[in-house]
């Protein structure tokens, strides 16, 4: 066999074995980019006032009937993430916990079961309403410091959930109520720039609907 022919094989067989995938790295095989979270700095409020204002608003209804109150508590966690702007990026978190249950014998909405962090300041809730023809609904609102670490993470977003959504009471009736789903969850991403005031004077918060049947 001349040497030609034999360069012209080996030429080919190398072209051949590349076409399948041989002696190269499949792009199915390559692991993917994971992208961090990029967020840019919120404007800060007054230097005496280094936190920002995270709220969640909870329904409790039965659809085409109305409200139903809760028979026990519901036991919340509560995570808030803070990251840093371009090139860095990267994420900081911390978990705090509330249970938010109705008192039948005072008609309102009562806390307990607080557990902060160094930077999940406080936890208070807004009296909404109980038993009326609407939903029976309170607004959760969380004091967290918008700065942490030294290194340029500021609050980006705060998640709620909750593994154990109670059974309740028609508020007219008294007929009993299950909940459709057991596990509730929502996520405020703000805009923080402007929630400076600790209240529930604030906007753009998410509402989680609990329906029952």
């Amino acid at each position: 066999m001349s040497r030609k022919l034999i360069t012209s094989i080996l030429v080919y067989g190398t072209a051949l074995g590349l076409g399948l995938g041989f002696g190269t790295e499949s792009n199915a095989l390559r692991p993917k980019p994971v992208l961090a979270a990029c967020h840019a700095a919120n404007a800060a409020c007054t230097p005496a006032d280094p936190t920002k204002t995270s709220l969640l608003t909870v329904q409790h209804i039965e659809s085409g009937v109305g409200a139903v109150l809760p028979t026990s508590g519901t036991a919340w966690s509560i995570v808030a993430t803070w990251s840093q702007p371009a090139p860095n990026c990267g994420d900081t978190t911390e978990t705090a916990s509330a249970t938010v249950s109705w008192d039948s014998s005072t008609a309102s909405w009562v806390l307990s079961n607080v557990t902060l962090t160094t930077n999940i300041q406080d936890i208070q809730i807004c009296n909404g309403a109980g038993c009326s023809g609407s939903a029976s609904t309170y607004t959760m609102y969380v004091d967290i410091t918008n700065a942490v670490g030294g290194s340029g993470h500021t609050l980006r977003k705060v998640d709620y959930s909750t593994s154990n959504v109670p059974n309740g009471t028609q508020c007219i009736g008294g007929a009993s109520k299950t909940p459709l789903s057991s596990s509730a969850s929502a996520t405020d991403s703000g805009s923080f720039n402007g929630r400076c005031a600790y209240d529930c004077s604030q906007s753009g918060y998410p509402v989680i609907t609990n329906y029952y049947q």
